[in-house]
């Protein structure tokens, strides 16, 4: 659309005034006077709104457009990314959000608006947008991670400064399809394997932040357990060795040879007798430092390989993973 082809646009009353605290609209009496960009309506769109709040029934359209206005015309409109924009079928979306621009300042000459903008999925305050074919990850910026990025299928995507799913009797997030659909997409394309889920602290996925897959608690449980039974087993056979060390200690402290003059027995080693109880010393220092290891994992197995050590478990009492 070139310039002289621009619509002129009508400023709504609500966008004029200034970031100021409006006494008349304590109690949610009248809407407040913060100043907020005018949005530019697309022809394919049907545009329900209130304030700053939208909500937007058209195509899917991702784009982060801010145009610019000059005494309520639009200057120029940059061009709208997403399927919609690029004219394909069956890509028909709802935006709902509110906040336009978020906390970009809305700038005013003479009152009017001169800052115009379509979705910005960087900078509107919260959003809900359904889409049923879309780039979903490309419209919100997000890592690929292990799942990937999902191109030209149908989306939901939900953002704000913090979000909260609440659910009274549990919440569960599933990857996949319902127990009675067949193994398909909303387009009818397989899905293939099964596909899992992310947890991305900070959309970032390189380096020391690298994506590892979550541990199966009981399955850990059970390989540890088995480990501290072969620690356990190792210790005993070092008790063993040292036990029967002690007994070939005693034998060699006793330990005479027969003189070849009459056959009379020998006496003991005197270099020998003084060793005997610096090795015997030494096998009740092992033994005892045996029968620690044995104590502590004990005590490891029961704090944390055993429900009943309550929060030093090491399985969540309520969340599960496959």
């Amino acid at each position: 659309m070139t310039r002289a082809t621009q619509p002129k646009i009508e400023i709504n009353d609500g966008q004029a005034g200034s970031i100021t605290r409006n006494l008349s609209s304590i109690n949610n009496a009248t809407q407040p006077l913060d100043p907020y960009p005018l949005y530019v309506k697309r022809g394919a769109e049907r545009l329900q709104q209130h304030g700053n709040t939208y909500i937007i029934q058209g195509t899917d359209r991702i784009g982060k457009t801010t145009d610019r206005l000059k005494n309520g015309t639009v200057l120029e409109t940059p061009v709208d990314k997403g399927r919609g924009a690029m004219g394909e079928d069956g890509a028909h979306m709802i935006d709902l959000f509110v906040g336009a621009q978020g906390f970009v300042p809305v700038d005013k000459v003479d009152g009017k608006t001169i800052v115009a903008a379509g979705p910005n999925f960087d900078l509107d305050s919260a959003r809900i947008y359904i889409s049923q074919k879309v780039d979903i990850d490309d419209a919100f910026g997000l890592a690929p991670g292990v799942v990937g990025q999902s191109t030209g299928k149908s989306g939901i995507g939900i953002k704000a400064d913090a979000v909260r799913i609440i659910g009274r009797e549990g919440v569960k997030i599933v990857a996949g399809v319902s127990k009675t659909e067949p193994n398909k997409n909303s387009r009818k394309v397989s899905i293939g394997r099964p596909r899992g889920i992310d947890l991305i602290a900070g959309n970032q996925t390189d380096e020391e932040l690298a994506l590892q897959p979550l541990v199966k608690g009981n399955s850990l449980v059970d390989c540890l357990t088995k480990i501290m039974d072969n620690v356990d087993a190792l210790s005993q056979t070092v008790d063993g060795i040292i036990e029967e060390i002690g007994k070939i200690n005693t034998d060699l402290a006793a330990h005479i040879h027969i003189s070849p003059f009459f056959g009379a027995p020998t006496s003991t080693s005197p270099n020998f007798q003084g060793a005997v109880l610096t090795h015997t010393i030494a096998l009740e220092q092992l033994s005892f430092a045996v029968g620690t290891i044995k104590g502590s994992n004990d005590i490891i197995k029961f704090k944390y390989l055993n429900s009943t050590g309550k929060s030093n478990y090491i399985c969540s009492n309520f969340n599960n993973t496959n």
